[in-house]
């Protein structure tokens, strides 16, 4: 019964080794592909196979890897060139060494930098100094004139003539006044040494002694001389007390000059360990500095990359970027040109600054609009005033772009504006409005400021301040935190002299706040 079983499943086990060597064959032949892509033998075993395949997969990570490193020593190799190309266009510019290396290079034009730093420093200690002196010379000049409003006044309650010499009334009245002195000197001596008597008193009794003057001048000159001994025991005493008082001082100077010579023994031993100090803290300052440089550079912000795309725009592409940096504690911007040459904002032309100052204002605006929600519109004033045409147009177009975030709404006095953004914009992008004019015979003022009692400024003042006052603005919206007036010149093209009543009308408005007062004020904008 057992066989006849196995007998009964001999047919379906057949069925199943046929399905099984047709499986068999399958995968035979699917392995042969497999290890043929892979250039194995087929009759290799399946755990050989896969130690291979992980072979060739660590293969390829591994040139994956090498391929990464080859291009970031590609990228610092670069850097290295741009680097030196860097270091000897700025010497050559500032007249260093062309043998010198790119290290040697930036080194010796550190030290100059250290020296340039402290000439300016001592420059602007004398402008400061100077300033204290016109200031005191302003001071004595109303001091003089005051004195001489009050000599005038004296020379009319003296009664003095035309051709009276005030030197000599005043000789007469000092004369006077010392003879009365005198007098009353001589009546307080009589009155301390009377023996309680009044003046009045020792002159009567004085007027009434009946001795004649021989017996008095005889006893003055016994007075005379005992006063002659007691005077020359004074001098001896004098001079004994002068010798110990120098023996004294002898003593004390050597104590003294050892404290000296103590003093500035613990003075070099300080010196020398604050100079290691220092070292180690300027070379740790300095690295500081580079890598918060290359960190700026790695994570600029948003708002600073839109500002490097609308300035490339206004500068048509001559400056396609913007690169922050530092210089000393201070952070600065740099532009770059298209020949990688870096330009801070005062090597920049006037009008390369105005499209500046533009670009990161709308930038900001961008940042500001992009965060709120709902949207105001913007208002510019005649921003375009200094602007050809070229550079009118490229700023219109940025305009258009700021207007899919917000209505932009432009003032402007000048026809040749209306005419380039009806030829630079779309038609249903622009809407001219014309308003009427005003009165032109009046004078106009300053933005914000309110006329004084007694102050009547031209209209040619006013113009001035007014012009003046636009470049301190802009000068304080591209800086970070306050500036001081040397700050401000500088960076401005602003002559001293129209420096105090530009800022006086900017005080006054509202629209700078003055920190700190004469030389040591500084000047930031109002945040509004």
């Amino acid at each position: 019964e057992a066989l006849l079983a196995k007998r009964s499943e001999l047919p379906s086990r057949q069925r199943d080794l046929g399905d099984l060597s047709a499986s068999m064959a399958e995968w035979s032949k699917a392995w042969s592909s497999a290890c043929a892509r892979l250039y194995l033998d087929a009759q290799v075993l399946p755990e050989a196979a896969l130690a291979a395949t992980r072979i060739y997969r660590d293969l390829a990570n591994t040139r994956k890897q090498l391929h990464d490193l080859e291009g970031r020593v590609a990228g610092i190799e670069r850097d290295m060139e741009d680097f030196s190309l860097r270091a000897q266009g700025v010497g050559s510019l500032l007249g260093g060494d062309p043998a010198l290396g790119a290290v040697e290079m930036v080194v010796s034009l550190g030290g100059r930098l250290l020296e340039a730093r402290s000439v300016r420093s001592a420059r602007e200690a004398l402008t400061d100094q100077l300033q204290t002196v016109q200031e005191d010379i302003s001071l004595a000049r109303a001091k003089l004139d005051l004195t001489n409003a009050q000599l005038e006044s004296l020379r009319a309650e003296a009664t003095l003539a035309e051709g009276d010499s005030m030197a000599d009334a005043i000789q007469r009245a000092t004369t006077a006044a010392e003879a009365s002195r005198q007098i009353e000197e001589i009546k307080e001596a009589l009155v301390r040494d009377g023996g309680g008597l009044s003046f009045h008193e020792i002159i009567t009794e004085a007027t009434s002694v009946e001795e004649d003057g021989d017996a008095l001048a005889a006893l003055c000159e016994e007075l005379n001389s005992r006063i002659e001994e007691l005077e020359s025991s004074l001098n001896e005493a004098n001079f004994a007390l002068g010798e110990a008082s120098r023996e004294l001082a002898m003593v004390s100077g050597d104590e003294v000059a050892a404290d000296f010579d103590q003093d500035a023994a613990n003075d070099l031993a300080g010196i020398a360990l604050n100079v290691t100090e220092y070292a180690r803290n300027a070379l740790g300052a300095a690295i500081l500095r580079d890598v918060m440089r290359d960190y700026s550079r790695d994570h600029r912000g948003p708002l600073l990359d839109r500002a490097s795309v609308i300035f490339a725009q206004l500068s048509a592409g001559a400056f396609p970027q913007l690169v922050p940096d530092a210089m000393g504690e201070h952070p600065v911007l740099f532009a770059r040109r298209r020949n990688n040459e870096f330009l801070t904002t005062a090597q920049l032309s006037d009008g390369l600054r105005d499209q500046l100052y533009l670009a990161l204002r709308l930038a900001g605006l961008s940042n500001q609009l992009a965060q709120v929600r709902e949207t105001v519109p913007v208002v510019l004033d005649d921003v375009l005033v200094n602007f050809d045409d070229d550079n009118s147009r490229r700023a219109l177009v940025a305009f258009d772009e700021l207007g899919d975030q917000t209505q932009v709404i432009l003032f402007t006095h000048h026809r040749r504006i209306v005419e380039l953004a009806q030829g630079s914009l779309q038609p249903s992008r622009l809407a001219v409005i014309e308003l009427p004019g005003r009165d032109q015979d009046k004078a106009p003022l300053a933005s914000g400021v309110r006329p004084q009692p007694g102050d009547s400024p031209n209209r040619e003042q006013f113009s001035a301040g007014h012009q003046v006052g636009e470049e301190i603005v802009g000068c304080l919206n591209a800086a970070i935190g306050s500036l001081s007036k040397q700050e401000i010149l500088a960076r401005t093209e602003i002559d001293e002299s129209e420096w105090t009543a530009a800022i006086r009308l900017l005080v006054d408005s509202g629209t700078v706040v003055q920190e700190g007062k004469k030389r040591g004020a500084r000047y930031r904008l109002v945040v509004r």
